[in-house]
Formats: C-alpha cells, structure tokens, sequence
C-alpha cells in the first residue's frame, strides 16, 4: 500500500501522522509526507520520504498578513483559521502540487491533519479515500461549516461534489480525544476510531515513583517567546514556586533559560526534557493547554493547571475545564497569587486527580497507531 501523508507547514499540525506513518512503513508500506518548510525537512529527518508542497510557514504566515488577518491579535483564533486562513490561504496553494505528486506517487489513500484542506480536493480528484486525523477535541461544527464554505471554490473548479464540511472526515476520523473531553458532535461523524497516544501501554505504569509536590511548567514550543511571553511565563513560574516544593520548567531548545533571570534551588529551568520521562514523577502540570501537552499529561494521569493562551487553548481549557478534568485560569485571572493558589489546590484535590486518572484511562484504553492502521488498511482496500 501507498500512503500519502499531508499537513499544515508547522511542527504540531506533523507529529500527531507521525506514528501512523511509521506503522505503515515498519509493515513494508510505502510513505511519503507532503507539506512546506519546516516540515519537508522535520519529514526528512524522520526517515521519511518528504515532497516540497504548499507554502512553508513563513510564506504562510507572510500571506495570511497580506490578506489583512490580524491574527495575533485575537482570542478566539480558530474561527479566522479555519475560516479563512487554513482553507482559503494554505489549501489553494498546496492542492497543485498535491496533483503532482499524486501522479507521481500513485498513493492508494491519504492521510491528512484537520487544517490541511487540500486533500481531500485532491484524493477525491484520483479516486482515493482520505483519512483526517485530530489533534484535539473535534473541531468545533461551526467552524467546519465555515472552512467548507472557503474550500468549496477548489472542489466547483474540479467538477467535484462537495462532502460537508470541507470533506473532513469523509471516509474516516482518527480521533486522538479521551473521550471524557469529546464533544458531542463526535457522534454525527460517519466513522470514528480512537487513537491514544503513539508508544503509550495499556495501563498507566509509571517507570519511577511520583515525586509529591514536584510540578512541571511548560508553555511548549510556539508559545514562549517575545517580552509578554516570557513575563507571562516568569509570572507562572513564581506562582508555581510559591506552592509547590519543587519546579520543573521547559523553555524550549530555542531559548535560553537564562532569560527566566535568579531562580530558588527548588526551581529547575532547563530548554528541554522528554516529557514522557518528566511526566510519570510529577503530582502536577502547568500549561497552555496545547493539545499535545494536555493529552501527555493525561496520559500518565497528572491533573493540570491550564493558561490557555492562542490558537485552540481555549478551546481545549473549555473542554477539559467543562469535563473538570483540568483547573483554567484565564489570562485576565492569572497572576502570581492565583496561580499560586491554584497549584495548591491542584495539589490537594484528591477528587481531582481520580477525575484525571479515570480520563487517562480512558485515553490508554483506545486502540494504538497499529490497530488505526488496520483501519486504514481495510479502508484503502475497499
């Protein structure tokens, strides 16, 4: 089997295709990853075979500024995302080379990320089914209406009859959401499979014992940069001290921790720690609210202190805030003394950490990346 992967040019929109991709290759499949820099290259690296396609990030970004999205100024982004940007900027820009490779590497079925919209165009174009996987909570039903409604020049200039939508999840979500987190619309999909987290057992069994009190800060990799970012993450830092008897944080492989200034003995800063290491020791998490930090530390079953700040964040906060799963502070609520005081109770909340651990094991209960792609498989053949 051939199997085309597709994806936004940015680092989270490629690693939730990551373990599907290398099942298929560990099972003799052909793969192939099409996307823009720095994906192209971080594909590459991977071990995979990686086709130049669409806008790198930097045009991306550079497009959606000439076309007056004043995106960083908002809260609530996903809307103008998958309103405009994602369907109408990067969609149209990756479908043609998209053709191109198709023709050139005769994929059996593609495997797409929710935000890149161009492949179901062109799997529909050659005949194939398509595959879109999650990253979250799904995608809030509005919104999909919304970026169908900006994709539907691409599908009326091919002749093709739309799926609603956009085409998302047309022939098969992969859907990466505990379910205690899911929305309802889930339901309504045509066909879902869960996917828990790429290299995770069955059980939650961590490798060394937890460490009471010890508490990870991390605000990822995109969103801990420039002057307010680092003042917010100083601020939760502090916060976190002041409650927890020891602190660990990550400031990303790009930035120095220096830059966080004098901190106290019990607080760690360091660029980056694998957090399925870190995770297992640790009694909480403060966070963005980042799907893929979210989910890791529901994995290892550890409640988390969420301060959404772009992109889905809030989205995932409300989500898992409404599950109760989670605690939120939004940003006109956190400073020192409330994040402080939320650590405490993050901390001592028992009836919390159940919540938390019943979620992660809904999570290890959903079928691995080589059970999805038995799925896939059976799909592709049909």
């Amino acid at each position: 089997m051939r199997l085309l992967f597709t994806c936004r040019p940015a680092i989270g929109h490629f690693e939730p295709l990551a373990p599907l991709a290398r099942v298929a290759e560990a099972r003799g499949h052909v793969v192939a990853f099409a996307s823009g820099e720095p994906i192209t290259t971080r594909a590459r690296s991977a071990g995979f075979r990686s086709e130049s396609a669409g806008l790198s990030i930097d045009e991306s970004i550079a497009a959606r500024m000439r076309s007056g999205i004043v995106y960083t100024e908002l809260k609530e982004t996903r809307s103008v995302a998958f309103g405009r940007w994602f369907p109408g900027i990067e969609a149209p820009a990756i479908l043609a080379d998209l053709d191109r490779i198709c023709a050139d590497f005769h994929p059996d079925i593609m495997v797409h990320e929710l935000s890149e919209f161009a492949a179901p165009v062109a799997a529909s174009s050659a005949g194939i089914p398509w595959v879109t996987v999650g990253y979250g909570p799904l995608l809030r039903p509005e919104f999909a209406v919304s970026a169908g409604q900006t994709a539907a020049p691409m599908w009326r200039e091919r002749g093709l009859a739309m799926p609603p939508w956009g085409g998302l999840y047309r022939h098969l979500y992969v859907d990466p959401c505990p379910p205690a987190m899911q929305i309802a619309a889930v339901s309504e999909l045509p066909a879902v499979v869960g996917i828990r987290p790429a290299g995770a057992p069955r059980t939650i069994l961590p490798s060394v014992p937890r460490v009471p009190g010890r508490v990870y800060v991390t605000f990822g990799t995109l969103w801990n940069s420039g002057p307010a970012a680092v003042d917010r993450l100083r601020r939760t830092v502090a916060g976190a001290a002041e409650a927890a008897s020891e602190v660990v944080v990550t400031v990303g492989n790009d930035t120095n921790p220096a830059i966080l200034g004098p901190q106290p003995r019990h607080v760690s800063v360091r660029r980056f720690v694998p957090q399925d290491e870190l995770l297992p020791t640790c009694s909480g998490l403060v966070c963005h609210g980042g799907a893929g930090t979210l989910i890791a530390g529901l994995r290892w079953g550890v409640p988390a202190l969420l301060l959404p700040q772009r992109a889905d964040q809030f989205y995932n906060a409300e989500c898992a805030g409404g599950a109760r799963i989670a605690l939120v502070l939004q940003p006109e609520e956190a400073n020192c003394m409330s994040i402080a005081e939320a650590v405490r109770d993050l901390l001592a909340d028992v009836a919390l950490a159940a919540r938390v651990a019943a979620a992660g094991a809904e999570l290890m209960g959903m079928p691995d990346a080589s059970e999805v792609l038995d799925r896939i498989e059976r799909l592709a053949s049909s």
